[in-house]
């Protein structure tokens, strides 16, 4: 099963995120669907079903607080002249804290998982370049420009999800597993 940890965003956000995704042309990106865009902590790739139930408890040991979460700007993995991932950036200290501390507690289980290996930078995902890239890389570099200050909004994240994705021909569909509460409150906000 793939795996993976994510940050649900409120309605309103992924409103305005896929509106700006919008203005890029579908003929050169693979845009992520409105109802998918999330905030990925952790992807534990290809996990054994029989180890489902170990991971879910060894999710339920991860302490966090509330988290204050902005989305600003815009950004592309790895680079404007190779571009791969085009993400709209979150922003909140405490987030990179909790992602160590899930991926402590999952390697403390036992569970033996294939982890991320790139380091941890916040982001929502919201297209692909499809196989052209070479044709994406000015409507890509303009998009970035207009969008690199723009405010997408803040939130408070009180919880994380344990998902789902199967992937399919139209792209990966996403199941909650599993979802853990943040023990009391405090603002991330920067």
């Amino acid at each position: 099963m793939r795996l993976f940890c994510t940050i649900e965003l409120p309605e309103e956000m992924r409103e305005k995120l896929h509106l700006a995704a919008s203005e890029l042309p579908g003929a050169h990106f693979k845009k992520v669907e409105k109802e998918s865009l999330h905030i990925t902590l952790c992807f534990f790739a290809e996990a054994p079903q029989a180890h489902l139930q170990q991971l879910q408890s060894a999710l339920e040991w991860v302490e966090f607080l509330h988290l204050g979460i902005s989305i600003k700007g815009i950004g592309v993995f790895p680079s404007l002249h190779n571009p791969a991932v085009l993400f709209a950036n979150a922003r909140c200290a405490p987030l990179e804290g909790l992602v160590c501390c899930i991926n402590a507690k999952v390697q403390a289980s036992g569970v033996e998982v294939q982890g991320e290996k790139r380091k941890f930078h916040a982001h929502v995902t919201l297209a692909r370049p499809k196989a052209n890239a070479e044709k994406a890389k000015a409507e890509i570099a303009s998009f970035a420009k207009k969008y690199s200050q723009f405010d997408f909004g803040s939130f408070v994240a009180q919880e994380f999800a344990l998902k789902k994705s199967v992937l399919q021909p139209s792209g990966p569909k996403y199941e909650t597993l599993s979802t853990y509460h943040a023990q009391a409150f405090h603002l991330g906000f920067r």
